[in-house]
């Protein structure tokens, strides 16, 4: 599968049937041959992406790819390697489930993970952890797959309650702190490495510039992982391959990102687009069309490649990724090269508006006076209603102004229309009624003494 980079655009290139798991010697001769053929098309390939498995490990191990080295040459052309990220997120989050990690003196423990969700499921008022389910704490080997439960793992939201039970004194654990430092990490990390916009509320959000908050922070995680190691229940320490995979994806997407910014002067860059989403709605497609099918025929890929690659009537649904983005602002695909782009207000802009009033109000609020029999399920109130007043307060004093400002339209119209009648009535008043000198009797004509006055 091909697809653009800076326009949306995407297209199947080729596909191959084999009986067995492909070795990795002829895989990468199948890689360097696709690419070759590419080029010779025209076409100017500068991502490989691909998952973490074991046949795609060694063969980009033959073609010299390292962590610190992540590209390799087709023909004096560079490409950059990268893992897939929703790929690698699953793989950290499956390798902590039921384990531990350690990096340095900080212990990540997942039984922080399973303490804070016991106590947000006992809360009968409020729920701090709306999204996490039993799934998410005790999955099974399908639920394991799902890209969607390793993102709310490693979320904000999960962060904070982990903090909030922390400040409640519901859980005493030497290990929480450090759990929510790392989730906090791996949360941001994952919006670092799934931008679509330029500017965002959230600022890891944003695209990648180069100067920005995004590039400093993937700058800082590029030598997180390297001290970072798995203990199992049995006390066995290793490195699971998703530590390296993610210093090579952070390696690379900076890499490619400094090289498109000094050739072609590309300012910005979205690192959605750097991943495995579009292949894997082709492979939803292509499900769908075999119906329920386990084992398809050589037959059934066939067509059904073929179909998809003319028609493109299909659109995945049910998929384990985002749904790929067809439309481009055309303003936007031409700013990509635009050397005099600024990027850096907007993102402080959009970092200074995310703040909202309630976190406002927290930080002002003095910790030494907070009772300790608050619990996490009081916060979680707390942050409702505060949430809800500020939704009310916004709406109403928006009313209330809109309000006033008629009050006062209506004022001056009043105020215009009182006047006019008021100078009418004067001049009505004030105007003698016209006599005849002789009789001193009024004249029956009224126009004619009007004229004469």
């Amino acid at each position: 599968m091909a697809r653009g980079i800076y326009s949306s655009w995407k297209i199947p290139v080729c596909y191959f049937l084999a009986h067995s798991a492909v070795k990795h010697a002829v895989l990468r001769n199948l890689i360097i041959n696709v690419l070759q053929e590419l080029f010779d098309i025209g076409m100017s390939p500068k991502v490989l992406i691909c998952d973490q498995c074991s046949n795609n490990q060694s063969a980009l191990k033959s073609l010299n790819v390292t962590e610190n080295k992540p590209y390799f040459y087709v023909n004096e052309n560079k490409i950059i390697s990268l893992f897939d990220t929703p790929h690698l997120l699953k793989s950290v989050t499956n390798s902590l489930i039921g384990n531990t990690f350690k990096k340095n003196e900080k212990i990540i423990s997942f039984n922080d993970f399973i303490t804070t969700y016991d106590i947000d499921k006992k809360n009968k008022k409020s729920n701090a952890l709306l999204k996490i389910t039993e799934a998410h704490i005790h999955p099974n080997s399908f639920q394991k797959m799902s890209v969607k439960l390793a993102a709310q793992i490693f979320s904000h939201s999960m962060a904070s309650a982990l903090r909030t039970c922390i400040s409640t004194a519901e859980i005493k654990s030497k290990t929480a702190s450090d759990t929510a430092d790392f989730i906090n990490f791996m949360n941001n990390l994952f919006d670092c490495l799934n931008s679509r916009n330029v500017f965002s509320e959230n600022p890891y959000n944003c695209a990648l510039t180069n100067s920005g908050v995004v590039k400093q922070f993937l700058v800082n995680a590029t030598n997180y992982f390297n001290d970072l190691f798995k203990i199992n229940s049995k006390g066995k320490v290793n490195r699971p391959q998703c530590f390296s995979g993610f210093t090579q994806t952070i390696n690379g997407v900076l890499s490619f990102f400094n090289d498109e910014k000094n050739n072609n002067n590309i300012q910005f860059l979205f690192t959605n687009r750097l991943n495995q989403d579009t292949l894997e709605n082709l492979f939803s497609i292509f499900r769908q069309k075999g119906g329920y099918n386990k084992n398809p025929t050589a037959r059934t890929i066939r067509t059904s490649f073929r179909s998809t690659c003319v028609f493109s009537l299909i659109t995945s649904k049910g998929t384990n990724c985002e749904i790929s983005q067809n439309i481009d602002d055309p303003a936007l695909v031409q700013d990509v090269i635009t050397p005099d782009k600024i990027i850096n207000e907007g993102s402080e802009s959009s970092s200074s508006s995310s703040s909202s009033p309630i976190k406002i109000i927290s930080e002002k609020c003095d910790t030494k006076k907070i009772n300790e029999t608050i619990t996490l399920e009081d916060c979680s109130v707390t942050y409702f209603s505060g949430y809800l007043a500020y939704k009310c307060i916004t709406k109403f004093d928006y009313i209330e102004s809109n309000n006033r400002q008629k009050e006062v339209e209506d004022d001056y119209a009043l105020f215009d229309s009182d006047d006019t009648d008021a100078d009418s009535d004067f001049c009505i008043e004030n105007v003698a009624t016209p006599t005849c000198p002789t009789c001193n009797t009024v004249k029956e004509n009224s126009e004619n003494s009007n004229d004469e006055l």
